[in-house]
């Protein structure tokens, strides 16, 4: 068992569990596709950029930075999971945009307005929406992405959707599975009773 808490029905716990790490390897995995995709676009990422607002411990918004964007500023995405099933959600019909401008945007926008750096809360819910922000990010890099390699950019773009979709929901799953599984080896006493 991976923690013990109770896990319900709907998996309500599991999705926002911080045992053994799964939340972060969540994030992680969904840095990591968009930093690909930036490097498709030939556009020279760096993940987890050090010191874009200076040293204050817990501030770090560069999850993926493209040194180069629009206007000759650079982009600082912070990538960011929200569990939608949360009672703070419970009132709003769009819990991503509400995380993103009240937690992500009132720590940062701030501190950004005077740099040579666009800000960008690409927060996800964790059943699959994403900011407006975000999305748009992620169809940018979808079309310069297409550009630089010869492809068509709807079907690359769609491709990108698929990739996120995938990584997002094979995260969910991970984190499901191992606080469902209450008993050791219970995968191998189901298959021995075939």
């Amino acid at each position: 068992m991976v923690c013990s808490k109770p896990n319900n029905t709907h998996a309500d716990h599991a999705l926002v569990c911080g045992s053994k790490g799964d939340r972060i390897t969540r994030h992680n995995g969904l840095r990591k596709v968009v930093a690909k995709f930036a490097r498709n676009a030939a556009l020279n990422p760096v993940e987890e950029k050090a010191g874009l607002l200076g040293d204050a411990p817990g501030r770090r918004p560069g999850d993926v930075t493209i040194p180069l964007w629009h206007n000759g500023e650079s982009l600082a995405i912070d990538v960011a999971v929200t569990a939608v099933l949360q009672t703070r959600f419970q009132t709003t019909d769009d819990p991503a945009e509400e995380y993103a401008t009240n937690q992500k945007h009132a720590k940062y926008d701030d501190s950004f307005s005077h740099t040579a750096h666009e800000f960008c809360a690409m927060v996800f819910e964790d059943f699959g929406a994403i900011t407006q922000e975000g999305e748009e990010v992620i169809k940018d890099l979808g079309k310069m992405g297409a550009d630089r390699l010869g492809y068509q950019r709807s079907i690359f773009t769609s491709n990108c959707w698929q990739i996120i979709s995938t990584e997002l929901q094979r995260s969910n799953a991970k984190m499901i599975l191992a606080r469902t599984l209450v008993e050791e080896n219970c995968w191998v006493e189901v298959e021995h009773e075939k």
